[in-house]
């Protein structure tokens, strides 16, 4: 795609803070399915997204959560397997984004596709196991998974209880 020159990848844990030298650096923050592993989402946000942020600057992340009023009890097979202990809710993460001080903040419900993603997820492991295998994931690995992506496309089939959509939001400035 050509866009190696424009992007730097860094390998660091969120949950211990983000590097001090990216204080103001960066015009958007993006984040792909990470946030639910945040032990303080309410310190993620209010500390180190907005420190990271220049003014003006946009947040931009997907999750998967539960949704809104599911049951925890259902969720906690999908807790246990994936460390995390409590998965955010829509609603919780827009309230959380505008306690934080972002504006214009928006969210697109995409969760009525995550049983079609869960399952398609399943589908790839399928069809990629041989490679996958050739390329270090253990067997014990891809069965776990195997296992813990069907149970998500039986839960989401059965119950509804995940939700996934897009959150957009912006500081404050020019």
């Amino acid at each position: 795609l050509g866009l190696e020159e424009l992007v730097d990848v860094t390998l660091c844990d969120f949950n211990q803070g983000l590097p001090k030298e990216w204080t103001n650096k960066f015009t958007h923050v993006i984040s792909c399915e990470v946030l639910c592993h945040a032990a303080s989402k309410s310190q993620l946000f209010q500390e180190e997204i907005k420190r990271v942020l220049q003014p003006g600057g946009a947040f931009v992340f997907t999750d998967i959560m539960g949704a809104d009023g599911a049951n925890e009890k259902i969720l906690k097979d999908f807790t246990d397997r994936n460390a995390t202990t409590n998965m955010g809710r829509p609603n919780e993460y827009v309230t959380l984004l505008q306690e934080s001080g972002f504006s214009q903040v928006s969210y697109l419900d995409f969760s009525p596709h995550l049983e079609h993603y869960f399952q398609s997820m399943v589908d790839q492991i399928n069809k990629h196991y041989d490679d996958m295998r050739n390329e270090g994931c253990s067997e014990t690995y891809l069965e776990k998974w195997m296992e813990s992506l069907t149970s998500r496309v039986e839960t989401q089939r059965m119950h509804k209880v995940f939700a996934w959509g897009i959150f957009t939001s912006r500081l404050e400035g020019p």
